[in-house]
């Protein structure tokens, strides 16, 4: 079994999976089907077929089994994934496992089955279908596709056939197995890589957040850096409005400002603001658009936290003094209720070990020099 082992995993040198695939999933004008996997990440170019995408995800995550010949088949990762120990059953099935079948009679060339990336984990239909996002390559696709098949089984949750399209009544009878080749587990709870899991970090009954509300710009949502939703894990009812143009409504806005109108550091309390105080969630460029789009904003008061220095140092920050977003918010709910800071101080260094995790797990390269540069 030890040949099964796949060759150790740099950090350094790699991106995280779902990264790597959000990245290759990009790659549309530069896509060929091709036998013969090809990956320039430089020029934006992948060629490939089912068995290829997955051939170049193993070797760019360092994982490629040394057991498999050089240029696998589908049919060889079904025989490796039944080898390692499959999942049979659809209640096991999680997100980046790998599913697969093969044919009876195998091809001396072209097709010998099918492989593809789970993408979520099964939804059901009825008792016996479900529903599957998937991650795919195939002759007729343009680049990676994302769609949904069905997956149907029996009583017991057994795998017996897939219906190719949702709308499709053929449904192909045949054994189908899935399991991991990237050997990472993921948090039923929060879905983050186990590694990455904060869950222990947050309290089993969430908080009451103070008045407090988020503007977020759409792609903070998606962002992996971002820190909003470990405020969400913490509080119950944080108020986070999604969109770049935003209903007009009282309050206070906490951001910076270029002007001497406001007298800076000026501490926050709610005799001296208008509650709720607002803040931006967005990068320095797109908030100061959410400005201009917004210009109601402008002409609520303004208070910029200052004095304090950020941990944030995996992101960009507008200046040495400049606060993320948690970070802005603790601040403000330190102002506002001052008899928390047992759970203020709780929240930080869960925001904290994320940062950690983060440094130590992401695998850019680039990140990590700009991590260690800003600390010397």
């Amino acid at each position: 079994m030890e040949s099964l082992k796949p060759q150790s995993l740099n950090l350094e040198k790699t991106l995280p999976l779902h990264l790597l695939l959000e990245e290759l999933t990009s790659f549309k004008e530069g896509h060929a089907f091709d036998r013969t996997p090809f990956l320039d990440r430089s020029k934006g170019i992948l060629k490939c077929d089912c068995a290829g995408l997955i051939t170049l995800l193993l070797k760019e995550l360092q994982l490629f089994p040394a057991s498999l010949p050089s240029l696998p088949k589908a049919s060889d990762y079904f025989d490796l994934i039944e080898t390692l120990g499959a999942k049979e059953n659809i209640k096991e099935l999680k997100r980046h496992d790998l599913l697969c079948w093969k044919k009876e009679r195998l091809p001396q060339s072209g097709d010998t089955g099918h492989i593809l990336v789970i993408n979520r984990k099964p939804k059901k239909i009825t008792e016996e279908k479900y529903s599957l996002e998937i991650l795919e390559v195939n002759r007729f696709s343009t680049g990676i596709q994302l769609r949904e098949v069905q997956i149907h089984t029996l009583k017991d949750g057994r795998i017996w056939g897939v219906a190719w399209h949702p709308n499709e009544k053929k449904v192909k009878k045949t054994k189908v197995v899935a399991g991991t080749l990237f050997k990472r587990k993921y948090c039923s709870k929060c879905e983050q890589v186990e590694t990455l899991c904060l869950c222990p970090y947050f309290p089993e009954k969430k908080q009451t957040s103070p008045s407090i509300i988020i503007l977020r710009h759409p792609d903070e949502k998606k962002h992996p850096l971002a820190t909003v939703p470990l405020l969400q894990k913490y509080f119950k009812d944080l108020c986070v409005i999604e969109g770049e143009v935003f209903k007009e409504r009282k309050g206070t806005l906490i951001y910076p400002h270029d002007s001497n109108a406001v007298e800076k550091g000026l501490a926050i309390n709610q005799s001296l603001a208008e509650l709720p105080l607002i803040l931006i969630d967005a990068t320095w460029k797109k908030s100061k658009r959410i400005l201009f789009q917004n210009p109601w904003l402008s002409k609520l008061p303004r208070y910029e936290i200052s004095g304090l220095q950020s941990n944030y140092l995996i992101r960009k920050q507008k200046t040495p003094g400049a606060l993320n977003t948690l970070e802005t918010f603790c601040a403000c709910w330190k102002e506002l209720e001052p008899n928390k800071a047992n759970e203020q101080q709780e929240l930080l260094s869960a925001f904290h070990t994320f940062i950690e995790k983060k440094v130590n797990f992401i695998g850019s390269q680039r990140l990590k020099e700009n991590y260690l540069k800003d600390l010397s």
